[in-house]
């Protein structure tokens, strides 16, 4: 929960409406060594090949474009996970390139979700963040 505190997003639960059972988690992260944020989606083995991962992070797609306003999201798979790969292929990310991770105990393939730039945003996304006024500006007059 700190991250949403923090950033204001996080992982979420997907689970099937009707019987309100949990298949596993979507959602975006924001990692040290990364420098966008980072969709990641892990399912139970019961529920992988339904389209549910499909369905989940195409949502969040869409919420980090159209609410939150990010222009770029990054994912990233080991080497050896193949449906991963496949499903992030499906969702508009390119593979860019493969390096080790921090820890140095496994290397990672890095995506990237450029493609995102053609879903709908917000009107809100468009218009420039409103400026702060500086500390003179609040002072009184000049």
């Amino acid at each position: 929960l700190s991250m949403y505190d923090r950033l204001g997003y996080g992982h979420c639960i997907v689970e099937l409406r009707e019987a309100r059972c949990a298949l596993g988690i979507c959602g975006l992260t924001k990692r040290d060594y990364l420098d966008c944020p980072d969709m990641g989606f892990a399912f139970l083995p019961r529920y992988w090949g339904q389209g549910f991962a499909l369905e989940a992070a195409s949502a969040i797609l869409r919420y980090a474009t159209g609410v939150l306003c990010m222009p770029h999201i990054v994912a990233t798979t080991r080497l050896d996970n193949f449906s991963s790969q496949a499903l992030l292929g499906k969702l508009g990310f390119q593979f860019e390139r493969t390096f080790r991770h921090p820890d140095g105990d496994r290397d990672l393939q890095l995506y990237s979700a450029l493609s995102i730039r053609t879903l709908p945003v917000s009107p809100a996304c468009a218009m420039p963040p409103p400026l702060s006024p500086s500390p003179a500006q609040t002072n009184g007059p000049p």
